[in-house]
């Protein structure tokens, strides 16, 4: 007996586990009324489905078919927008639903009436989503629901005039919107005090109240409330003490006050936007006083009815005035200028950026009551404006200023009392101004300062007080600047230093005081710039040193106090023939390029004197493209190279004359190319490189001696010859020779005899002199040193045969 109980209990529990389990994980579609008729049939026990349900079709017209379903896992829409269900009345059949774990979106149903047949769920794990069903009048049917998971949804449901239905939903992880256009209140959301998201009640044209939320107490988000036409009051926010998001009032034509919004934490405002509620007039509740206070972001009021038409009319009635126009102004009429007094009042301190910009603006006198602009302020392509005048109760500019591309404009008279910008001065493309007076108080600024394409201005003067500049300096482009008188008492410069195109300059004078650039020194293409006197006092440039593309520049006096800089980059300059100015400079921290083989060289460059007391390079060295070059003294102090080391066709160039003392081993790369005229290669540091080297070598389209890395090896190796002597008694010639040479003596002496060495030191030629003519004819193109042996000496030379 105790078996055959046992059996029976173990029986019904197995019954129970296969007519009640999980199934269909992948989900399923619904689309015509045989599936759900056919549904148990085809999936037997099938109560608990995992995946995504899918219900539409035109000819599903009851659920019946689903009525052992007890909850779905991933989410269940009943309609879409591509094809409703419009033959379905009712939600009859979801009856056993109790929990749907994902989204529930109900849609496109346009002859459902009601919610009723999910009277037993409980809880929505996901979004509830309730859109245009055209024939729905109530929510009835989700009475049972306490929670959902997601966003609560009700749109376009154009016969909706309640929410009942919802009365026992405590609790929405995300946000709420409401767009209804029969609905006349909020009543059925009394139990939600708290939502995860964004509140949005937007286009419900009979919605008269906001009755009916009247226990929220906090939005985790955005509170927006817009063109809800017949909306009288906020009256049912009462109790909201805080909003994680922006606070947006928009088109509602009937509103007349924001009372309702008192209790909001202005702290946990975002950016405020109140816009064209024609009948606002009362805005003035203390969370919105504070905010003005203490704004947390933007501000933007406007549009409403008189007392809440701008910032500064609500702060006014809170009980302060305002730093106006936080969100700044653009002014682009004479009218609005003119008006601006009348439409700000107790306006003088702009807080927020600053643009004006009209063809018709022809002055500024309607401005003359502002004291401080805190942001940018942009006076841009204003062709009739002349003067600034208006400007000039200004004390301050917290931001850049920019005067840009005022063709009318003769001065900067206006800006008289200003005496700080906090940001970037900008003077640009005013094709009538003459100088800068106006600016005679400034003494300093934070930013750049860019004087270009002003092609009227002469000088400078206006900067007079001017003591520092913050980061760059660029003056370029100035076609009729000839000094830089005016900026006399500037002594440091942050940034770079860039003077570039400027046709008429003939001197740096004016730049006398300054003694440190923190960027590059930056000069090209001033086509009269003849000296760099100037910069006399300059010591230290924390950047680069560029001096290119200036024509008329012969040496680089004006540098001589600076002592190291970045890269030495100096290029096509067409008269220059010295680097004399350098002379201080002990080391450069990373490249020197005198000529650039792209950029062009520097034609007149004779001699590197200049660079006499350089020991140290920390990059790469080019010499190039300078065809006057004759030889590289002026580098004998030079010991060590931290990168490659190229000379490229200098055509004037005989000798390496000058490299002897750079240690071999500082040297990456080396290139020898292209300098028709150099024959001798063989100094100290090439040989010892040649011997041990650290990197690539390309020698190649040198005059004889130097025109392959062996001609200059075996110079090298020749070296065991001593005592050649470059300026003897003795005179051979034509040196480089063909087929003969000649010998003189300059005193009368003796010569015994000749002999000829090649390069790796063998006689190849012997005679007892005769005559002062010496055959060479059968010698092969090379290197040679010819030894004249006298009484008690010898005396050795270079000897090229070609």
């Amino acid at each position: 007996m105790k078996k055959l109980t046992l059996l029976i209990v173990l029986a019904l529990i197995i019954q129970a586990y296969v007519s009640s389990q999980p199934c269909l994980p992948q989900g399923i579609t619904f689309n015509t009324q045989a599936m759900i008729d056919n549904f148990q049939i085809n999936h037997p026990n099938c109560t608990e489905i995992e995946g995504i349900v899918l219900i539409y079709g035109d000819d599903i017209t009851n659920l019946n078919g689903l009525n052992v379903l007890t909850s779905i896992g991933a989410g269940l829409t009943i309609g879409n927008y591509l094809s409703g269900t419009p033959n379905l009345t009712s939600l009859t059949g979801l009856d056993n639903i109790t929990s749907i774990g994902g989204i529930l979106s109900i849609g496109y149903n346009n002859t459902l009436t009601s919610l009723t047949g999910l009277d037993n769920l409980t809880s929505i794990g996901g979004n509830l989503e309730i859109r245009n069903n055209a024939a729905l009048t109530i929510l009835t049917g989700l009475d049972n629901v306490t929670s959902i998971g997601g966003e609560l949804e009700i749109e376009n449901n154009s016969a909706l005039t309640i929410l009942t239905g919802l009365d026992n939903v405590t609790y929405i992880g995300g946000g709420l919107y409401i767009n209804n256009s029969a609905l006349t209140s909020l009543t059925g959301l009394a139990n939600v005090t708290s939502i995860g998201g964004y509140l949005g009640i937007y286009e419900n044209d009979a919605l008269t109240s906001l009755t009916g939320i009247d226990n929220i107490n906090s939005i985790w988000g955005t509170l927006s409330i817009g063109y809800n036409a017949t909306l009288t009051s906020l009256t049912g926010l009462d109790n909201v003490t805080a909003i994680g998001g922006n606070l947006h009032i928009n088109y509602n034509a009937t509103l007349t006050s924001l009372t309702g919004l008192n209790n909001i934490n202005a702290t946990s405002i975002d950016n405020l936007y109140i816009w064209h509620n024609i009948s606002l007039s009362t805005c003035e509740v203390e969370s919105i006083c504070d905010y003005l206070a203490s704004p947390n972001g933007g501000i933007s009021i406007q549009d409403n009815a008189p007392g809440c038409n701008n910032p500064s009319e609500v702060a006014n009635a809170c009980g302060f005035n305002l730093p106006c126009l936080p969100e700044g102004i653009t002014f682009s009429t004479q009218t609005e200028i003119d008006n601006f007094q009348f439409n700000y009042p107790n306006c003088t301190e702009i807080e927020g950026d600053v643009e004006i910009n009209g063809d018709y603006i022809t002055n500024l006198y309607g401005l003359n009551v502002l004291t401080t602009f805190m942001g940018d302020v942009v006076i841009r392509e204003n062709e009739a404006l002349t003067s600034l005048t208006g400007l000039q109760g200004v004390t301050s500019i917290g931001g850049v200023l920019e005067i840009e591309n005022n063709s009318a404009l003769t001065s900067l008279i206006g800006l008289d009392n200003v005496t700080s910008i906090g940001g970037n001065l900008w003077i640009r493309e005013n094709d009538a101004l003459t100088s800068l007076t106006g600016l005679d108080n400034v003494t300093s600024i934070g930013g750049n300062l860019w004087i270009r394409e002003n092609d009227a201005l002469t000088s400078l003067t206006g900067l007079d007080n001017w003591t520092t500049i913050g980061e760059n300096l660029v003056i370029s482009e100035n076609a009729t600047l000839t000094s830089l008188t005016g900026l006399d008492n500037v002594t440091s410069i942050g940034g770079v230093l860039f003077i570039s195109e400027n046709p008429a300059l003939t001197s740096l004078t004016g730049l006398d005081n300054v003694t440190s650039i923190g960027g590059n020194l930056w000069i090209r293409e001033n086509a009269v710039l003849t000296s760099l006197t100037g910069l006399d006092n300059l010591i230290t440039i924390w950047g680069n040193l560029f001096i290119e593309d200036t024509e008329a520049l012969t040496s680089l006096t004006g540098l001589d106090n600076v002592t190291s800089v970045g890269n030495l980059l100096i290029w096509n300059n067409a008269s220059l023939i010295s680097l004399a100015g350098l002379e201080s400079i002990t080391f450069i921290e990373a490249d020197i390029a005198i000529g650039n083989s792209y950029y062009g060289g520097n034609p007149s460059l004779t001699s590197l004197t200049g660079l006499d007391n350089l020991t140290s390079i920390g990059g790469d060295f080019y010499i190039e493209r300078n065809a006057a070059l004759t030889n590289l003294t002026g580098l004998d102090n030079l010991t060590s190279i931290g990168g490659g080391f190229c000379i490229y066709n200098n055509a004037a160039l005989t000798s390496l004359t000058g490299l002897d003392s750079i240690d071999a081993g500082s040297i990456d790369d080396l290139y020898i190319c292209d300098n028709n005229s150099l024959s001798t290669c063989e100094v100290q540091s090439v040989c010892d490189y040649l011997a041990s080297p650290n990197g690539g070598i390309s020698i190649h389209d040198n005059d004889s001696g130097c025109n392959s890395q062996a001609e200059v090896e075996a110079a090298c190796e020749a070296g065991w010859v001593p005592n050649i002597n470059f300026e003897s008694e003795f005179s051979i010639y034509p040196n480089p020779a063909k087929k003969e040479i000649f010998i003189s003596s300059k005193n009368g002496a003796i010569i015994k005899e000749v002999n000829i060495y090649n390069q790796i030191g063998h006689k190849v030629l012997y005679e007892k002199i005769i005559t002062n003519t010496i055959d060479v004819s059968m010698l092969q193109q090379g290197m040679y040193i010819i030894e004249l042996v006298l009484n008690e000496s010898k005396i050795r030379e270079k000897l090229t045969i070609r």
